[in-house]
């Protein structure tokens, strides 16, 4: 098979623009300054840093800002720009098609193949995540998506850092081959959750974690998973994603108050969502399976 010769790899982020999760919580993510001043905030501690310290530069990264971001916060968007010339800002209407217009954007750099990642505006990569990524898809030549079960999670309140093993994140990067057409498919057009039903994906689990994930009080759903095994109480991961941030050691039994604070909380919400009774049955189902098992 013909190796492929030329790709652009684009880092693909939202900022604020209106997702239905935002609207189900009133929060008008386009000119609240309030929400924006907390965001630009986590942007430039977490997301920044890990993407100013990739080990290559062979990347553009995209950020779809909303077109009535209030002047305040383009001011600081345009230093951005100024200080990293990989990052490009797009600046996207209500009445226009998100996926239309980013589509348009990536295709004025025409290639051979493209690879699409992504990544949140309050999370951070490890600092080969793109190298990584370059090498295992460079050579495709069909389309496919990669994805690294192994990360880890910050919590922000807590200052805890924990592994994380999830298989299917939102940190995931597609290869798709320019058909000359005015269509090109990224990884935006993919539910993380679903990509695997939908794209052939490889699961590339390294002796690193690839990805790190903010849990902060802003946060929409992610929530903290914490398990004690997997709790890190040393700073030499944060330094593979050039992140500045704390990390608080605690007695074994503040660690294990957490974890069962959070699980109680976990099991709150999830009582709320889906109705005590749902949430009975499910139970009933984990331990029949559990006694299935050890017999």
């Amino acid at each position: 098979m013909r190796k492929t010769s030329s790709y652009t790899h684009y880092v693909l982020t939202r900022f604020n623009l209106s997702l239905d999760e935002m609207k189900t919580k009133k929060i008008n993510v386009n000119l609240n300054e309030n929400y924006l001043e907390k965001r630009f905030e986590l942007f430039r501690k977490y997301t920044i840093p890990s993407i100013k310290g990739q080990t290559t530069k062979n990347f553009i990264w995209v950020v779809m800002f909303h077109k009535k971001t209030p002047k305040k916060f383009l001011n600081q968007i345009f230093e951005m720009k100024q200080e990293m010339s990989f990052f490009h800002p797009i600046f996207i209407d209500d009445n226009e098609n998100i996926e239309r217009i980013l589509n348009e954007y990536l295709l004025s750099n025409k290639s051979e193949a493209y690879l699409t990642s992504r990544i949140d505006n309050d999370d951070s990569l490890h600092k080969e995540y793109i190298e990584v990524v370059q090498k295992i898809l460079s050579n495709s030549t069909q389309k496919k998506a990669i994805s690294f079960p192994y990360g880890m999670q910050y919590s922000e309140n807590h200052q805890i850092l924990s592994k994380y093993i999830f298989e299917h994140n939102h940190f995931t990067t597609l290869f798709s081959k320019y058909n000359g057409e005015d269509i090109l498919d990224t990884i935006n057009n993919y539910n993380h959750m679903t990509l695997s039903s939908q794209v052939s994906v490889d699961s590339i689990i390294l002796d690193k974690p690839m990805w790190l994930e903010v849990v902060h009080k802003d946060n929409i759903s992610n929530r903290m998973k914490f398990r004690r095994k997997d709790i890190v109480e040393r700073n030499s991961l944060i330094n593979d994603f050039s992140l500045d941030i704390s990390i608080q050691k605690r007695s074994e039994s503040n660690y294990y108050l957490i974890t069962l604070y959070s699980v109680s909380m976990g099991l709150i919400r999830h009582i709320k969502k889906h109705g005590f009774t749902a949430i009975c049955y499910k139970i009933k189902k984990l331990f029949v399976k559990l006694v299935k098992r050890d017999q």
